[in-house]
């Protein structure tokens, strides 16, 4: 050791490349600030390498094959972290001892808390899947004289559960940032977030009162209550609103797809509100409905159809009657007044369809016909919004590749 210089890369040849190679073992993840992008993980590392200048022979050494070095006394590498949150974080900057075996093989393993910065994408929130890197590099040494190699795969044994993240891959791999760029190793993180508390506590509430809503249109139209629900389901969504904003995370680039979705609750709920204002209007005229009106209400209701439906009963029930009488014929009178009496009630029953068919449209069928269409409209689109809205962060597609 009298002639050993730390300060020297530990190889016989100095024009030579030293090969570090790096396991990794991720033990935790303490905290994901959405907000500001700090990642915080409790990790350690098993650094080698070859000493060339420390080598022994264990039988004239009292058989010692191995012996421990604090770290200031021997050479190693200056690992630091390029996405360090705060401050640089130097991983090799710790007090654990480095064991050296008589061949010159050194072992390093070592722990640390580590801070780094990680680019957060909320578009898919609560069901996004979040991608975080960390370059492993040193400034020291160029690419010649230090190479970093990276022994596969990442250790995820003794990793504790997270509550919020579910590290679905973990993968440590060598790169190259550029062409005169020191030797790096890029660790890649893929975390999915357990989005059960934020269906349960957001997402379920909202769809369900969002459904309510549209109900508002099956009341009476005289109990007074419809604008009363509406205006309260509406302001249900406003009161909601910073319980959502509590729990959700803030980001402008890009804007969760559940902040449109409430903006198109708030939207659709103030339409149904100003739907249940023209009903109401509706439900209060007086007076003749226009003939063009009518014509309208009768395609709404399929008249057609039901006329025709009407015309097939009424020559079928009349073919019934005729068949009875011719059959009759031979019967005693009593049997013949019976099949008068099915005649006239037959006919009777033909004359009250056709005066219903020929009734006056009145402004209270105009706004049943109004709500019918206005809460099937609704309806359709509120559960198709909602369907295709889900469905999309579920599968982590966007809107427009979902129509393309």
């Amino acid at each position: 050791m009298e002639t050993y210089s730390k300060k020297l890369r530990p190889i016989d040849n100095q024009s030579e490349t030293i090969d570090v190679h790096m396991k990794m073992y991720l033990l935790n993840i303490n905290n994901f600030d959405e907000l500001t992008g700090e990642l915080g993980l409790c990790v350690a590392f098993n650094i080698s390498w070859k000493d060339e200048k420390l080598t022994w022979k264990s039988k004239s050494k009292n058989n010692t094959k191995s012996l421990l070095f604090e770290p200031g006394d021997i050479w190693h590498p200056n690992i630091f972290i390029r996405e360090s949150y705060s401050r640089t974080q130097t991983v090799t900057n710790i007090s654990a001892w480095i064991r050296v075996f008589e061949d010159g093989s050194v072992f390093w393993t070592l722990g640390a808390v580590i801070s780094v910065t990680c680019s957060v994408d909320v578009t898919y929130f609560p069901f996004d899947t979040q991608t975080c890197t960390m370059t492993f590099t040193t400034m020291d040494f160029n690419v010649d004289e230090l190479a970093l190699h990276a022994n596969l795969p990442v250790d995820t044994t003794y990793m504790t559960k997270n509550s919020q993240w579910v590290l679905e891959d973990a993968s440590l791999t060598e790169t190259k940032l550029f062409d005169a760029a020191p030797s790096s190793l890029v660790l890649q993180l893929n975390l999915k977030r357990k989005a059960e508390f934020f269906v349960v506590y957001i997402i379920v509430p909202i769809v369900f009162l969002g459904a309510l809503n549209n109900l508002v249109f099956l009341m009476p139209y005289n109990s007074g209550e419809r604008n009363s629900v509406a205006i309260t389901t509406f302001l249900s969504f406003v009161v909601y609103l910073p319980i959502i904003n509590d729990s959700m995370p803030k980001s402008s680039a890009p804007i969760a797809y559940v902040y449109y979705y409430v903006m198109f609750l708030l939207i659709y709920s103030s339409l149904t509100m100003f739907l249940c204002i023209i009903s109401m209007r509706i439900y209060d005229k007086t007076g003749k409905v226009p003939d063009v009106l009518q014509f309208y209400i009768n395609l709404l209701k399929f008249k057609w159809l039901t006329e025709k439906l009407r015309q097939r009963r009424g020559a079928r029930k009349h073919s019934n009657v005729i068949q009875v009488r011719s059959f009759g014929e031979d019967v005693n009178p009593m049997s013949d007044t019976r099949t008068t009496d099915r005649e006239n009630s037959a006919t009777e029953t033909i004359k009250t369809e056709v005066f219903e068919s020929e009734k006056e449209i009145t402004w209270i069928d105009a706004g049943k016909i109004f709500d019918l269409y206005a809460m099937i409209t609704n309806m359709i689109v509120y559960w198709i919004y909602t369907i295709v809205t889900f469905s999309c962060l579920y599968a982590n597609i966007g809107l427009a590749e979902t129509i393309t």
